[in-house]
């Protein structure tokens, strides 16, 4: 390479890196949104740097998907950082900018050409649609993935033209670990095999037997997925038939094109319901028409480059698993899938930019500013737009009323931004919000259990437990609000309560705080047999679950074990130094064994922390207090 050309490459990375940089610095400003409260806040995997928490999370699935390097890098941070989002936004933006470099990497080491790959780079970095996989957190798994996905393809890439093994097997590897944080990078053999058609114009079985790992591969996390999805995989309540799935996947194909075209009205849902079905009945039939348009206006151009069908095939291939051919979700589309998708259109769009600009022609000064000046204008519109989209994952209020702004009968929506306004202890506003929900869609489960669990919280247990009972009408399966009716109704009837308490483990077998629950009302009645059981059931599911140890401890008391209570009390503490209980219930064994100093050091936390220590153990203590 010339020097001359790599100084233009490094002043074109800068300035997609200083451009991007900018646009999305106000993510730095957000907050934990959405999934982020089960991705990290209360997700018990990632607290722990540990071997059991490495095996659980590259052997099972967590909210219906099979992503452990997106865990792990979770993990990382946390161990560093806590729950402090600024690290985790951080952390997000650098890696969509060693994205960006690697589209540009990637598009020059097809085109050979400087300005295409900075165009394709700069609409990667600055275009709104990818706003959701880089300011939400838990968009981690999009950015984690094409980070892999794009250094697999390069090094690929670099195998066909250097002929290296090296190359062939860093590419499986990095395939490997983009499958790792994000099961829809199965597409990649696709590619690969395509970019071998494009490059050479023939498909050899010799490089079709190279790929054969990389489908093994694909197929055996294809299969990971279906199962990982399976409980979110809709049955059929809006009518949903193969006939019907071909019309949304090829709605999908147009509406992302659109949406690029015009990125406005973008939202974190775009939702599935019987009126949307109406509304945009003509757009669903009009598509396949529009996409088989498109497909023949890409095949025409064929006679004269493969640039524009090379682009539409990578665009169609990656973006295969997400058109709902098989129907997942509530959301007909989601602004994260476009992701990795839309680099074939902006390589498109970088490749017709320099042809305009190099082809020679009359008053071509003239073109060429006319050029720079369209193609600057579109950036700054898109940087812009990138700008205030990224404002909008600020917090759970703003991201559910930009949905409600533009979906104003989403009863989705109305109960998400309820529950954000309950999360700020906004109560009277996530009151609205969810009674909304509820004028909207009576039979939303959801919603009615979250106005269970407001006025369950503000204290008006009363109008909580209407609908609770409505929540396990609807949804027999929601095992926190059994446990949470158990609670309500605990002081009134601890039978009832017991009752409802195994319902809540029916439902969530593996329900460490109905078990836990069922420990404290057993022990209330004196059943310490089935108290004690069912604390040590709570304990084994959850081993950091201090409440549990703390009522382990006064079963072992009822029953004069008080080694044991003591053991139990410590690992309450241990778990949970601020628990006054366990102090109390600590300091009462030290006063009976007579061991005062350690006696009165717990006692004293115990009312440091606001515990209620009965008057006599004070009295007792007292004689024994240093002046």
């Amino acid at each position: 390479m010339e020097i001359k050309n790599k100084y233009k490459i490094l002043i074109a990375i800068s300035l997609i890196l200083i451009v991007t940089s900018v646009v999305y610095m106000p993510s730095m400003q957000n907050g934990f949104v959405w999934d982020d409260e089960e991705y990290i806040v209360t997700n018990k995997m990632i607290k722990k740097l540990s071997l059991p928490n490495f095996q659980k999370m590259f052997t099972t699935f967590y909210i219906g998907n099979y992503h452990p390097l997106t865990l792990l890098s979770f993990a990382v941070e946390y161990r560093y950082f806590g729950l402090h989002p600024q690290p985790y936004h951080a952390t997000n933006i650098i890696i969509h900018l060693m994205n960006c470099v690697l589209v540009f990497l990637l598009i020059y080491m097809i085109s050979n050409s400087i300005v295409a790959s900075c165009i394709a780079g700069l609409l990667f970095g600055v275009h709104p649609l990818h706003v959701e996989s880089v300011a939400w957190i838990s968009g981690r798994k999009d950015v984690l993935y094409a980070l892999f996905f794009l250094a697999s393809l390069i090094s690929y890439l670099g195998f066909i033209k250097e002929q290296k093994r090296i190359y062939y097997y860093l590419a499986l590897s990095l395939f490997v670990m983009s499958l790792l944080s994000k099961s829809m990078a199965v597409t990649l053999p696709l590619v690969l095999v395509w970019f071998d058609y494009l490059l050479s114009n023939r498909i050899s079985w010799g490089s079709l037997k190279n790929k054969i790992p990389f489908f093994a591969l694909s197929l055996l996390f294809g299969i990971l997925a279906l199962l990982s999805q399976q409980d979110a995989i809709r049955v059929d309540y809006t009518g949903d038939s193969p006939f019907k799935n071909f019309f949304v996947a090829a709605h999908g194909l147009v509406f992302y094109l659109e949406k690029m075209v015009l990125p406005v009205k973008l939202v974190c849902q775009y939702m599935y319901s019987t009126k949307h079905f109406d509304i945009m009945q003509t757009r669903f039939l009009l598509s396949p028409f529009i996409v088989a348009a498109l497909a023949a206006i890409a095949i025409y151009s064929a006679r004269y480059t493969k640039k524009v069908i090379g682009g539409s095939v990578f665009y169609l291939v990656t973006l295969l698993p997400v058109l709902q051919l098989i129907p997942v979700g509530h959301a007909f589309a989601a602004d994260r899938y476009t992701y990795v998708p839309l680099i074939g259109i902006f390589y498109v769009l970088g490749e017709g930019f320099s042809y305009l600009f190099k082809r020679p022609c009359q008053h071509i000064r003239f073109v060429k500013i006319t050029l720079i000046a369209i193609i600057s204008i579109a950036l700054f519109a898109l940087s812009v737009l990138t700008w205030k989209q990224v404002r909008v994952w600020k917090d759970g209020v703003s991201l559910w009323g930009n949905v409600i702004d533009n979906y104003p009968l989403s009863s989705i929506a109305y109960n998400n931004r309820g529950a954000a306004y309950f999360a700020n202890k906004q109560y009277d506003e996530s009151i609205k919000d969810i009674t909304m929900a509820i004028a909207i869609s009576p039979n939303y489960d959801q919603a009615n259990a979250n106005l269970c669990r407001i006025h369950a919280t503000t204290g008006r247990e009363d109008k909580a437990l209407p609908f609770c009972i409505k929540a396990i009408q609807i949804n027999p399966r929601l095992d926190d609000i059994y446990n949470l009716l158990g609670i309500l109704i605990y002081d009134k009837d601890k039978n009832a309560a017991i009752l409802l308490y195994k319902k809540s483990i029916e439902a969530r077998p593996r329900n460490e705080h109905a078990y836990h629950n069922l420990c404290k009302t057993y022990l209330s009645i004196k059943d310490y047999e089935k108290a004690e059981e069912s604390c040590q059931k709570a304990i084994e599911i959850d081993p950091d679950l201090a409440d549990a140890y703390n009522n382990l401890g006064n079963v072992y008391m009822a029953t004069n074990r008080h080694k044991e209570a003591l053991i139990s009390y410590k690992k309450a503490l241990e778990l949970n130094p601020g628990m006054g209980s366990a102090h109390n219930n600590l300091g009462t064994i030290y006063l009976y064994a007579k061991q005062y100093d350690l006696a009165i050091e717990h006692i004293d936390k115990a009312v440091a922390l606001g515990h209620a220590v009965h008057p006599d153990v004070l009295a007792m203590l007292k004689p024994y207090r240093k002046k």
